[in-house]
């Protein structure tokens, strides 16, 4: 199978400016991963990070479970083949 993993940093710090901007393009390669047909996205990102956890859940995330003490979530191209019933 395909797949794309998104790598996020660390947040430390988000001010209102690096959100929009960050959003922005996350909208872009999310466009453009779901355009060649990747049926999602994943991140994963350690769960006492609680900064990374909140921008995961607002940018449209979903927990799909653990994996080597990190959590792990899903951003489904929902017009992927693999989804649509």
């Amino acid at each position: 199978d395909t797949f794309a993993i998104l790598h996020l940093p660390r947040v430390e710090g988000m001010t209102k400016s690096k959100y929009i901007a960050g959003l922005e393009v996350f909208e872009e390669i999310k466009a453009f991963l779901f355009t060649l047909e990747f049926p999602a996205l994943f991140v994963a990102f350690f769960p006492e990070d609680t900064l990374t956890h909140k921008l995961v859940k607002k940018l449209g995330f979903m927990p799909l479970g653990e994996h080597e003490g990190l959590a792990v979530y899903i951003l489904k191209n929902e017009e992927s083949p693999q989804w649509v019933q």
